[in-house]
């Protein structure tokens, strides 16, 4: 790279830094439902974030990296490498549905330790974080309280987006 030329992560770094001068530390997080083999398009959303909190570590800066699992979420359609006969856990938690392997406790725990054992390898090291364990501690409760609260307002910003969009 010429002296003009700065990478994306470079950009991202410094407009997080010039956004919140009083900071010294950050927080990049990802995230992904494990609802099969965590693939490289999901692979995508941890390297952005690892990349952004490696250069605000070599900035001095504390940078931490954070990958939530969405496993709270429901099974909405059977991945080609599980038996057909997971589709009468469509609708259901994936981390309330067994492991089709037999290997884990759960069908989201199978796919979130493939990926956990599998990303030290390259170096990355977030904090991975449950959604299910996370509402299971009612570790939202307030800020769901707020969100229903505040639902019309919420619709109103949502929709102003959404009409850019459109």
């Amino acid at each position: 790279m010429t002296e003009k030329e700065v990478h994306w992560s470079e950009k991202t770094a410094e407009k997080l830094i010039k956004l919140f001068p009083k900071n010294r530390s950050f927080v990049c997080a990802g995230g992904i439902t494990p609802s099969g083999t965590v693939h490289i398009g999901n692979f995508r959303d941890i390297i952005t974030s690892d990349i952004i909190s490696r250069i605000l570590r070599e900035k001095k800066f504390n940078g931490k990296l954070l990958f939530f699992w969405d496993d709270y979420d429901r099974l909405r359609k059977v991945p080609s490498n599980i038996p057909e006969s997971f589709s009468e856990h469509i609708g259901m938690s994936i981390s309330d549905i067994p492991d089709p392997y037999k290997c884990h406790k759960f069908y989201a725990e199978h796919f979130k330790k493939e990926f956990e054992e599998a990303i030290p390898e390259l170096g990355i090291k977030p904090k991975f974080i449950s959604q299910k364990e996370e509402y299971g501690k009612n570790k939202y409760l307030e800020e769901i309280k707020t969100a229903l609260k505040k639902r019309k307002e919420i619709a109103k910003i949502l929709s102003e987006f959404y009409s850019r969009l459109v």
